[in-house]
């Protein structure tokens, strides 16, 4: 059973983050060309909420987190050239090594970079994430000075833009809440969707509500941290 969770919980950023989560489990599903519709019109109004956050960034802070997202481009633009020069060494280890990274890479796209903050961030994350179990390749390639430049600006970047988050509820934008309010909306018709096939027993229904609690659980998780800090 599709797990719910409560919109209010959730700052905008966070909400975008979820979105990014949900439609990027649906995509690498089965279930993909059926929830087609609900993934467009998800993403759409992900975008515009991201999109209306960064404008409503302060001069400072927006001069600060661009610096900081330039930086993190630049780090990821090397570990990628890195893995991709390990591809073509003549030395087999070393290029089967790089030939499976770059399939790493690839999955999260060569151009992650030109992502909006937001978005780059939850791709540079699964990134991370599916980095973890490649140690071996990785010490084989000789980019581990590279991946580790390209964690420490991934994270920089994440404290300067997060240094807001806090103050994002007290502060938003009409257009920021507008379009919150509709993310809420689609996120929700999005899982009414889900669960409609899930009710249908339609193939892969089962494989892809596991991921999407998994998601759900640890967002509401993160959310709860979160409140526990602040107060």
């Amino acid at each position: 059973m599709l797990k719910q969770f409560s919109h209010s919980l959730l700052t905008s950023e966070e909400l975008v983050v979820i979105a990014e989560r949900l439609i990027q489990a649906v995509n690498a599903s089965a279930l993909k060309d059926t929830l087609e519709n609900r993934i467009k019109k998800t993403t759409e109004a992900s975008s515009v909420l991201s999109e209306s956050l960064n404008e409503g960034l302060s001069n400072v802070h927006a001069s600060r987190v661009q610096q900081a997202d330039l930086l993190r481009d630049d780090a990821f633009q090397a570990f990628k050239y890195g893995v991709l020069s390990a591809s073509y060494r003549t030395e087999p280890s070393i290029k089967q090594a790089g030939e499976k990274l770059v399939e790493v890479v690839r999955k999260r796209g060569f151009s992650l970079y030109n992502l909006g903050y937001i978005a780059q961030s939850e791709a540079m994350r699964s990134l991370v994430d599916d980095l973890e179990r490649f140690s071996t390749e990785i010490s084989r390639a000789g980019v581990a000075d590279l991946l580790e430049e390209m964690l420490n600006s991934h994270e920089n970047f994440d404290k300067i833009y997060h240094e807001k988050t806090t103050e994002d509820t007290k502060n938003e934008t009409p257009q920021v809440v507008v379009w919150k309010t509709e993310l809420s909306k689609q996120i929700t018709l999005f899982l009414n969707h889900v669960e409609l096939l899930e009710e249908d027993k339609e193939e892969g229904i089962d494989d892809l509500v596991d991921k999407l609690n998994a998601i759900i659980i640890d967002m509401m998780q993160q959310a709860k941290e979160r409140q526990q800090v602040a107060s």
